[in-house]
This record gives C-alpha cells, structure tokens and sequence, in this order.
C-alpha cells in the first residue's frame, strides 16, 4: 500500500482493476473516490460499488 501511495499514476490489470466484481477489495477504496456516482452514465454501468 505504501508504494501505491507514492505512486505518480496507478494502472490496475487483472484482478486488480477495482471496478470488477473480482476485483481485490482492499484497494477498491483507492478507485472508488474519484466516481461521480451521481452521474447518469456511471449510475448505468455495473461497478460493483
């Protein structure tokens, strides 16, 4: 978690990318902060959130 933090740009792959069902959970919080949930388009995708 710590090199993620100091991380100038994270790029998730595989079971990492926060935005699938299967996705690690211990780092959906790190994604999930920056979703407009409110927008339309979001609100019509399946996130998993």
């Amino acid at each position: 978690m710590d090199e993620i933090n100091k991380a100038a740009v994270t790029h998730y792959n595989g079971n990492m990318k926060p935005w699938l069902d299967i996705a690690m959970n211990q780092y959906k919080n790190l994604w999930t902060k920056y979703v407009d949930s409110e927008m339309e388009f979001v609100q019509g995708c399946n996130f998993g959130f």
